[in-house]
């Protein structure tokens, strides 16, 4: 009992304002093995995330579609021409340019999509799955077209273009 009274006395001399780093120290000792473990756990669980799942970009962007005909550009310094304001039709012919070959195929340039496995799946190798199913007729195998054709055609997929309602 007196040896009690006296730990009691030496822990109750010890402000709480201070830290025992010696304390600290063994209580992190102690659970050395469940540090350890949840950090290689989680370690592990981010390791597998990143492997396995695939990256998936996107963008979004908003084009503005206008006359930029205004007082100061006329050489006339008439009202301005009615028949030069844009119409739905315009919008749409504009919309269809946006989703064109040649400006995808100016993209895949200029973002350097070609050798992409996002893009171009073959360019990583066709795996053994893909190729039983092919030769089995279940899948269509893109491996006939070219590298350009088989990133275009993915491009085309994942673009989207349309009028927005007035």
């Amino acid at each position: 009992m007196g040896n009690e009274l006296v730990e009691r006395a030496a822990f109750n001399r010890i402000p709480d304002s201070e830290l025992d780093l010696s304390g600290i120290g063994n209580a992190v000792l102690r659970k050395k093995f469940l540090i350890g473990g949840i950090t290689l756990a989680s370690f592990l669980t981010a390791l597998a995330f990143v492997t396995l799942v695939k990256p998936r970009y996107s963008g979004e962007t908003k084009v503005l579609v206008e006359n930029q005909e205004t007082y100061f550009t006329r050489p006339d310094k008439a009202a301005p021409d009615q028949s030069a304001t844009l119409d739905l039709e315009a919008v749409a012919s504009q919309v269809q340019l946006i989703t064109s070959r040649e400006v995808a195929r100016e993209a895949i340039i200029k973002l350097n999509l070609k050798g992409s496995v996002e893009f171009d799946p073959l360019a990583a190798g066709d795996g053994i799955v893909t190729r039983i199913l092919g030769f089995a007729g279940i899948s269509r195998s893109r491996s006939h077209l070219s590298a350009e054709d088989r990133i275009l055609e993915k491009f085309g997929e994942r673009l989207t273009a349309f009028a927005l309602p007035k």
